[in-house]
């Protein structure tokens, strides 16, 4: 069985107003206590009045205090950039001040952990074209994430020598392709290449494997 009593406090203030008028327009005798209905619908008004009125007060001022905020944060923004701006102003009085303290060497882009993609084509006599990118090699060639640069590095060897482990600096290129230009004295001979990237404060990544092409005339 449900509850006849209504459940919101704007049904249930009408419900009580017209319980009570009902109860005051007949007379059950002294076992219904009228004065007490009286004082429920009375009493209960009133708190419902003092409860609008404590939220209207606390909205305005919830209001109050977030336009307060706002011209304050205004202001002493206003103040921090003239600050920010002022040469006399160290990093130890910013922090002190709880403003930004500006990073004058920026955070370098962290170097992607992989070898670049390289291949050596012909270019003419005693020339080799290396390219060089990141990830599959096509006709978009780009450096990976975090490089400057690509270092190559190269060594001959007769042709029927075994690999080799001394490698000299080439070049670093900062485009693909290179061109790889080498001496009369080198032709029949192969160059063997290898490369990683490079990126900024020294940072170096992971090489590449070799490849080889013979140095034609």
């Amino acid at each position: 069985m449900s509850d006849f009593v209504p459940k919101s406090d704007a049904a249930f203030y009408a419900w009580m107003v017209n319980f009570l008028s009902f109860l005051e327009g007949h007379d059950f005798g002294p076992e219904v206590p009228i004065g007490a209905a009286e004082d429920g619908v009375t009493d209960f008004a009133a708190a419902r009045v003092a409860r609008e009125s404590a939220l209207a007060g606390a909205r305005a001022a919830t209001a109050n205090q977030r336009a307060a905020r706002r011209a304050a944060e205004q202001t002493y923004r206003e103040i921090a950039r003239t600050l920010q701006a002022m040469s006399a102003v160290t990093d130890a009085d910013r922090a002190a001040m709880g403003i930004t303290v500006r990073d004058g060497v920026p955070s370098p882009v962290p170097l992607r952990d992989a070898a670049p993609v390289v291949k050596v084509e012909f270019a003419g006599p005693a020339e080799h074209r290396i390219v060089f990118g990141d990830g599959m090699l096509s006709p978009r060639i780009r450096k990976a994430k975090g490089a400057t640069a690509c270092e190559i590095w190269a060594a001959t060897t007769a042709i029927n020598a075994a690999p080799p482990t001394d490698f000299a600096l080439l070049e670093v290129a900062m485009k693909s392709p290179m061109i790889a230009r080498w001496t009369s004295d080198e032709i029949g001979k192969m160059a063997h290449y290898r490369v990683r990237w490079a990126g900024s404060r020294g940072r170096k990544g992971p090489w590449s494997g070799v490849v080889s092409a013979m140095i034609t005339g």
